[in-house]
């Protein structure tokens, strides 16, 4: 009888590993760039900076990284101002000799593209980089959680390859709608649980601050979050100051070798 039941367990255990060698793998982003007038122009832009060097924290993102210090350009110039994050900005990142390259509406398969082809990184020597990407390619609803949080890690492992003296902040994709029972809610946390993942306790850190934004119950306030996505001034307030411990230490750390 015991003998029985060893073989029925190796068996078992044989379909499990079958299984698991046959589950699908989460298809890669392809980088790919855009060819809207204001993406090119803001890319072209983005370029210009790079060509001025001194970068010593760069912020890599979409419209949420975007409006930390400048105009979103969004396509209704009524909706469009200026960036919500900037006197916060100007106060904490600025003399520490900041960037933002981001551009708004952007996957993780633009960035892909500006880091790698798209030459906006090429030269720089960032000491600590902070990326937030994904939260786009999550608005498709063909697009699984686990595929957005690979194609993070794609973000991520590119970057590692063109700045590779570099630190890298990895920030969980922040919560989207209003309550907390907003369908995308639960999408953004099986996000942020899988890149979590990422953190190897020194070169890349992963932080989540989403939590920051709501309330007990779950709900943002628009005083934070006007459209229930992108922060204004006093959303911007919360993510500096919940990122601050972890980004001064990174940036303080020795710096990283080869």
């Amino acid at each position: 009888m015991r003998t029985f039941a060893a073989v029925l367990l190796v068996v078992s255990l044989s379909a499990c590993a079958a299984a698991a060698d046959q589950a699908p793998v989460a298809e890669p982003y392809q980088p790919q760039p855009k060819s809207d007038a204001w993406w090119v122009q803001r890319h072209g832009d983005l370029l210009a900076r790079t060509a001025k060097g001194g970068v010593d924290l760069l912020f890599l993102g979409d419209s949420i990284t975007q409006g930390w210090d400048c105009r979103l350009m969004l396509a209704d110039p009524a909706t469009d101002h200026d960036g919500a994050g900037r006197a916060t900005w100007e106060r904490l990142y600025a003399p520490r000799h900041a960037a933002e390259f981001a551009i708004g509406g952007d996957g993780i398969q633009h960035l892909l593209w500006r880091i790698t082809a798209g030459g906006e990184v090429a030269g720089l020597t960032p000491r600590l980089v902070v990326l937030m990407i994904g939260t786009n390619n999550l608005a498709d609803p063909a697009a699984t959680p686990e595929r957005v949080a690979a194609g993070i890690g794609q973000a991520a492992k590119v970057i590692g390859e063109r700045l590779p003296m570099s630190r890298l902040l990895l920030l969980g994709v922040f919560p989207r709608g209003k309550s907390a029972t907003d369908p995308q809610r639960e999408r953004v946390l099986e996000v942020n649980r899988r890149i979590a993942t990422l953190d190897d306790g020194a070169r890349v850190r992963f932080l989540d601050i989403g939590p920051a934004f709501c309330a007990a119950d779950g709900t943002i306030d628009a005083a934070i979050m006007p459209d229930f996505l992108h922060p204004g001034p006093a959303g911007y307030e919360i993510w500096a100051t919940q990122m601050e411990p972890l980004l001064s230490e990174m940036l303080t750390a020795a710096p990283l070798t080869k």
